[in-house]
């Protein structure tokens, strides 16, 4: 959940928009330097897929950066959150990726270059089968 997320900048926080994960989700407009950065560890070393939710809407960025950091280095990502999420509870697959047991791993969700409100609400982390 954002509860979990290091924050950098002026996130607001809002409620408006429904099926967020807990009691909130969090905003940043284009403007400023933001970022909401989640560090987790994988109990079993392997490939696990990521997925985001967020609250998407017109005036979301198409364009919300995104960087995933796993055993293989930094991947990133562009996510268009004006389109829901596909997934149940609208989460979006940033794709599968390995992840080591014991080491710190992240998802940086950053407002740079953003042609809009960047929306943070929750990572899932779901090993695969």
């Amino acid at each position: 959940d954002d509860t979990q997320a290091r924050l950098e900048g002026n996130w607001q926080s809002g409620q408006g928009l429904k099926g967020f994960v807990g009691e909130r989700y969090l905003y940043h407009g284009p403007k400023g330097n933001a970022s909401a950065r989640y560090d987790f560890t994988v109990p079993t070393s392997g490939n696990y897929e990521v997925r985001l939710s967020y609250q998407a809407h017109t005036n979301r960025a198409s364009n919300a950066r995104v960087i995933v950091n796993s055993a293989r280095g930094a991947d990133v990502r562009r996510v268009n959150q004006r389109v829901p999420g596909p997934l149940p509870n609208g989460f979006f697959s940033l794709g599968a990726y390995e992840f080591k047991a014991g080491e710190t791993n992240s998802v940086l969700i950053e407002n740079k270059g953003a042609d809009g409100f960047v929306n943070v609400d929750a990572v899932q982390v779901v090993p695969q089968r």
